[in-house]
């Protein structure tokens, strides 16, 4: 097997540490939630914090996705270190998704997403990177 690429290196730690942080991101909306629950969501409270069930279901919600995701993240970026093929393949994926979600947010600073996006495509196809993840298989 050849030697892994500098940029397939860079890219996996890139996933790594995000994906680490997508965790912890997920795991303190889970702590935020029952936090303002236990704060303000106590029997006899009235009318007036009626909303604040939904609003804790839509942490729990999206911080089951970050989760989730972080935990795909981490297996992406070990698996491009060890030079998986299902790894590029997925790590193309969530590059396209950046790539769509960038240019639906344009307007509200989702250029960094799309501009990511397009690189981590445009070189996990080049052919000196494919090569080594189709001898990494």
């Amino acid at each position: 097997m050849s030697s892994r690429p500098l940029g397939v290196t860079v890219l996996a730690i890139l996933y790594i540490i995000f994906s680490v942080l997508q965790l912890f991101g997920g795991l303190a909306m889970i702590f935020f939630g029952a936090l303002m629950m236990s704060m303000f969501g106590f029997p006899g409270m009235g009318q007036g914090m009626a909303g604040l069930g939904f609003l804790v279901g839509w942490f729990s919600l999206i911080s089951i996705v970050f989760i989730v995701l972080g935990i795909i993240g981490l297996a992406i970026g070990f698996g491009l270190l060890a030079g998986k093929e299902w790894a590029r393949i997925l790590a193309i994926i969530f590059g396209l998704f950046n790539i769509f979600f960038g240019l639906l947010s344009i307007m509200s600073g989702g250029l960094l997403s799309l501009v990511f996006g397009v690189l981590v495509v445009w070189y996990l196809l080049q052919p000196h990177v494919k090569s080594f993840f189709v001898e990494g298989l």
